[in-house]
């Protein structure tokens, strides 16, 4: 039999442990943020910073964003305190929760792959979509983390020493209170798998007591603490957020995000495949020959472990199917259950590691570290938006500070915040006339299309802005001065909004 290199444990977890690190911090800073969901979560820790206020998240400091709790903003928000404004401490969190979720899983190969618990921390740590995910600001791959952080104190408390079952229950209880506070209730998706696991066992000796009131307590007072504090100080905003973040997302398909009938397939179906390379081939075989024998083995010949990861996996991946609101992310943390089964299958397979498969290994590792060097993606709109290119643009006909940059009738690009340290705040064309009165050095950003809108208002309201010149990032924008900017150039062609309408 071909014997495992590196030879010795000691050299083998060296490997690993280099390897994994890289995978987690490796070219963190070298891309630009995306828009427009990493400059989100960065902006609003950043107003966090600015402001003071840690409870209420806002996206400008009039604009207050209630879509998530406000557990990942805190921590982009320490680590930009720490580290500093840039694009390293922004991903820093994620780069940790994967490094953390490795650890994790490596303590779960404890009980699933007993004889080689690292391989399952390997294969995680390896796979392409959770090394991607640890390179992007979002709050998934920390609620990856605290997820299975749960679910490794549940198999903890299962399958581990008697007597020590109770503390690991509560271990549970409060990651599932940190994944709440992290995501809201999707955080709790993995309780499905340990509910039916509950009334759906093998038998065994002494289960745990999982203390469902105790823990749904900690659940409530823990991770609901944010949403508390929002019923006690605005009083009809629970149930406005329980209308739009539950029900218009899972149910109507009111985010717009692929919620046709074959969305689930187009979205996820591709991830499954392409998200887990290299281990592709173990995990299908493994998810085929569980199938294949669904009837014929007997649960109890692993203390119900298979079952166990089916459940992890298949029944929040069912209710991820039938949402109506799906992106690629979503389904994250079911990479873990995903990894323990293709280590199993590997580990009955008797899979040996051969000086060449190190090396490929290896190189996949760089390849995949490539991807960090990917420019800005193809937005939802399907145009660029390139907000370190936008803020230079900007400097370039205005090279002067300003308060504001005011995106009308459009999606603001937040990056100019960050990489300017400029607000940016999208307007609706009837909010021009109240925004005008106010005294800012202001920006106007307007799209082509509705520039002949935007020089209406302006004359309804009297008002002349110099016209600048026009910036463009994949979709162009036109701007103009406010009126408090007297040291900018109005404009390449020296021309008014009144010689351009003419």
């Amino acid at each position: 039999m071909q014997r495992d290199f590196p030879s010795t444990k000691r050299r083998l977890y060296a490997l690993l442990g280099a390897l994994l690190l890289l995978m987690s911090f490796g070219l963190q800073g070298v891309r630009d943020l995306w828009e427009p969901d990493e400059t989100r979560y960065t902006v609003v820790a950043m107003n966090m910073l600015d402001s003071g206020d840690f409870a209420i998240p806002r996206v400008h400091p009039e604009q207050p964003h209630y879509t998530k709790p406000p557990l990942t903003y805190w921590s982009i928000a320490a680590s930009l305190e720490w580290l500093g404004r840039n694009q390293f401490a922004a991903r820093l969190p994620s780069a940790l929760a994967f490094l953390f979720t490795v650890l994790l899983v490596h303590s779960l190969g404890r009980q699933f792959v007993p004889g080689r618990p690292w391989l399952p921390a390997l294969i995680f740590g390896t796979m392409l979509v959770p090394g991607i995910a640890a390179n992007f600001v979002s709050t998934d791959m920390l609620l990856t983390a605290w997820e299975t952080l749960a679910l490794a104190a549940f198999c903890r408390a299962m399958w581990g020493i008697e007597g020590q079952q109770r503390r690991f229950v509560y271990l549970m209880w409060l990651a599932f209170a940190m994944a709440f506070l992290t995501k809201g209730p999707p955080g709790l998706l993995p309780l499905l798998a340990i509910l039916a696991w509950r009334y759906w066992r093998p038998v065994v000796s002494h289960p745990p007591p999982l203390l469902w009131l105790r823990g749904l307590l900690i659940v409530l007072l823990l991770g609901g603490s944010w949403y508390l504090y929002l019923g006690f100080t605005q009083p009809g905003l629970l149930r406005q957020l329980f209308m739009d973040e539950v029900i218009a997302r899972t149910v109507t398909g009111q985010a717009r995000r692929h919620a046709e009938w074959y969305g689930a397939f187009a979205i996820y179906l591709p991830v499954l495949l392409f998200g887990t390379l290299p281990w592709t081939w173990p995990m299908g075989q493994a998810l085929l020959r569980a199938w294949r024998h669904r009837k014929s083995a007997p649960p109890a010949a692993d203390g119900g472990r298979q079952r166990f990861l089916l459940l992890w996996l298949l029944l929040p991946l069912l209710i991820f199917f039938l949402t109506r609101s799906r992106l690629p992310l979503y389904i994250l943390p079911l990479f873990v259950p995903l990894a323990l089964l293709a280590a199993r299958e590997l580990e009955d397979r008797q899979f040996r590691f051969g000086a060449g498969r190190w090396l490929l290994l290896a190189l996949w590792c760089a390849a995949a570290l490539s991807f960090r060097y990917l420019p800005v993606p193809i937005s939802e709109e399907l145009h660029m938006r390139q907000p370190r290119d936008l803020a230079g643009q900007l400097h370039a006909l205005c090279p002067r500070a300003v308060d504001e940059v005011a995106f009308v009738h459009t999606r603001a690009i937040l990056g100019v915040e960050f990489y300017a340290s400029e607000l940016a705040e999208a307007l609706r064309m009837e909010e021009v006339p109240e925004e005008l009165a106010e005294h800012e050095s202001r920006l106007w950003l307007v799209e082509p299309e509705d520039e002949d809108a935007f020089l209406q208002v302006l004359r309804e309201q009297g008002v002349s802005l110099p016209y600048l010149g026009a910036v463009d990032i994949g979709r162009t924008y036109h701007v103009y001065r406010g009126r408090e900017l007297e040291n900018c150039d109005s404009g390449a062609d020296g021309s008014s909004p009144t010689a351009r309408e003419n």
